[in-house]
């Protein structure tokens, strides 16, 4: 099946994804995919004028790639059209940290006691609490 991508200003792309079951019994796939795609522009005015492609959903890159860690990164936010296809940019996928590596330089880095204890106790450097993921 074919997906419609558009191509935002700053290079980020929106899939759009259209459910099979909506195809008509008299459209074929070109018809279907400009039917919604239509429908989507008259949603969200601002898909008008962007440059788009059509590509086959098998043709997408992963959403998720693995981390080099026994994990999971999230992939999309760093897909980008070249050559009318879609794919991964390197230097846009986000860095994976390493927890481990940054409490051993927090710990190196500690001049007093209490900022030996902060990354420990989650505080940041300057002894407020960090944010926690709710």
């Amino acid at each position: 099946m074919k997906l419609r991508v558009y191509e935002n200003p700053d290079g980020a792309l929106r899939v759009l994804c259209p459910a099979p079951k909506a195809q008509l019994d008299n459209e074929d796939e070109a018809m279907f995919l400009a039917r919604v795609a239509a429908r989507a522009e008259a949603v969200d005015p601002s898909l008008v004028g962007q440059p788009w492609h059509d590509v086959e959903e098998a043709a997408l890159p992963p959403r998720e790639i693995e981390d080099g860690k026994g994990g999971r990164r999230d992939a999309r936010s760093a897909w980008r059209l070249k050559d009318c296809r879609v794919v991964i940019d390197e230097a846009l996928l986000p860095k994976v940290v390493d927890p481990d590596t940054e409490l051993e330089a927090a710990i190196s880095g500690a001049t007093t006691l209490d900022q030996l204890k902060a990354p420990l106790l989650g505080k940041t450097r300057s002894g407020k609490a960090k944010a926690r993921p709710a």
